[in-house]
């Protein structure tokens, strides 16, 4: 897993965004919850090429709900990898 912090500017005000990169990984580490259980949003990022990373794409949603105790959290779900058609 790879941290990273920076500082962006929406509607005129600065925003602080923590991104957390999973590099995929499904397991559930102490470091991903502490992320789960701050994070005012989520953005979870699959690959279109491989069904897998699909699926643990909503095994990620699920833990935050877990975590959160809640469904009510902004989150949003991102493929990529859509210029690849040929491995689709």
């Amino acid at each position: 897993e790879d941290a990273y912090k920076t500082q962006v500017r929406i509607d005129d005000e600065p925003a602080y965004l923590d991104i957390l990169d999973t590099a995929g990984q499904a397991e559930f580490t102490a470091m991903r919850e502490q992320y789960m259980r701050g994070g005012e949003g989520f953005i979870i990022c699959y690959s279109v090429t491989d069904r897998q990373s699909f699926q643990e794409a909503a095994k990620f949603k699920e833990l935050i709900f877990q975590v959160r105790h809640t469904y009510e959290i902004p989150l949003v779900l991102v493929g990529n990898k859509i210029d690849l058609e040929q491995f689709r």
